[in-house]
Parts: C-alpha cells; sequence; structure tokens
C-alpha cells in the first residue's frame, strides 16, 4: 500500500548485535532512509526458541543468527537481499556509514524485474532444489542445538551464568556461521557454473562432524 519493502530483523535482547542493529535504525541518518522506504518488523526469537514459523513463511528453513536481516518484496513476496543478509551477524562492528550503503542500495531495486524473473533454467533448478534440501537437512540440526543452547540462555538471563557453556556456544555458532556460507557458497557455483554453459553438473556438498553431544 505504501509502495515500501519489508524489513524483518529477527533478533534478542540477550544480544548485543540485534540491540546494536535496532539503535542504529533508530539513530539518523539510518533511521531517515528506514522510514521512508521500509515497513519494519522486528521479531523476537526468544532464547533461540521462537522464529520458527517466521523465517519458515519467507520460504527459509533456519535464521542463522541474532540478528537476521531480511527485505522482502511484498508483493511477490521474494526474498531481495538473498546475497548478502548474512553480515549482520556481526552486525555491532558495523559501521553507521556502512549501514547507510547497505539500505539505500535496496531501495533502488528492480522489483518489476525480480518478480519476473521467477524461472530459472532447469539444470540450475534441480541444483537449487538439492542445495535447498541439503539446507534443510543441516537446518534441522541447527535447531536441535539450538535446543541445547535455549535453556543455557535463560539460566543466562535469570543471572545464572554458571549454566552456560562458552564451549558449547562456541560449538554450535562456528557450525552455523560456516553452514550459511557454505550454502551461499554452493549456490553462487551452481549458478556459476549453469551460467557458462556446463551441464552434468556436480557439486562438492561440505560434511560436518557430529556436535559433541551427539
Amino acid at each position: 500500500r505504501e509502495d515500501k519493502l519489508v524489513l524483518v530483523v529477527m533478533g534478542a535482547n540477550w544480544c548485543h548485535d540485534s540491540r546494536a542493529l535496532a539503535a542504529r535504525l533508530d539513530t539518523t541518518p539510518l533511521s531517515d532512509i528506514v522510514s521512508q522506504h521500509y515497513e519494519t518488523v522486528f521479531v523476537d526469537v526468544g532464547h533461540l526458541d521462537k522464529g520458527r514459523d517466521v523465517i519458515n513463511s519467507l520460504g527459509l528453513p533456519v535464521f542463522y543468527a541474532t540478528p537476521t536481516v531480511l527485505i522482502v518484496d511484498p508483493v511477490s513476496g521474494r526474498l531481495v537481499n538473498a546475497d548478502n543478509r548474512h553480515q549482520w551477524a556481526d552486525a555491532a562492528n558495523i559501521s553507521m556509514e556502512e549501514s547507510v550503503s547497505y539500505f539505500e542500495e535496496f531501495t533502488s531495486t528492480d522489483l518489476a524485474g525480480l518478480r519476473e524473473d521467477a524461472n530459472s533454467p532447469a539444470e540450475l533448478s534441480i541444483l537449487l532444489t538439492d542445495i535447498d534440501a541439503f539446507e534443510a537437512t543441516q537446518a534441522e540440526r541447527l535447531y536441535q542445538a539450538y535446543a541445547v543452547l535455549t535453556p543455557m540462555l535463560e539460566a543466562f538471563d535469570r543471572g545464572d551464568k554458571e549454566q552456560f557453556s562458552q564451549e558449547t556456544w562456541d560449538e554450535i555458532r562456528q557450525f552455523r556461521y560456516k553452514l550459511a556460507r557454505d550454502v551461499d557458497t554452493l549456490r553462487s557455483q551452481a549458478r556459476r557454473k549453469v551460467a557458462v554453459g556446463e551441464t552434468h553438473i556436480q557439486l562438492n556438498y561440505p560434511t560436518y562432524p557430529a556436535f559433541s553431544w551427539e
């Protein structure tokens, strides 16, 4: 109705990167750009135990970081920032200048072209479907890992820091960030190989070790 993009920010109050991004979105000059071009929705992911229904409704299997930033075309429902949404995991270390540049860039997106470009070559569609299946399988592992973290984060919020395991946090953090990078790399490889005319393409899918508690 207002000819704006939808800006979905999935985060949590306990996360300093989520708090840093929320504060920056409310500070000029970024706040002026966001209010003019975006309809902003904050989604509380709790202690990593909420938000799955939201991310799934946007066609993605999992949120990898707090915060996760999604820019969506409200007409087609397609993700506009699909290729570079993961950088906000480190939001506290992103400058105001970089933030302004990022959100300004998407205000000039050719949404009509995005809506029309819904069909991929058959070979690419097959590859992307396989990558989606791989990501969905790994996402289930990640959600199971989040379930391990949830009681630790809840206890930490209550001031019981002895229940929090930094080793477990780091183990899961490394996996979720590596998985996000690996999936993006697979999609880029698939598009590049199809673009240069390769056929019978075989992608090398990564394998991951079991978690320490598995």
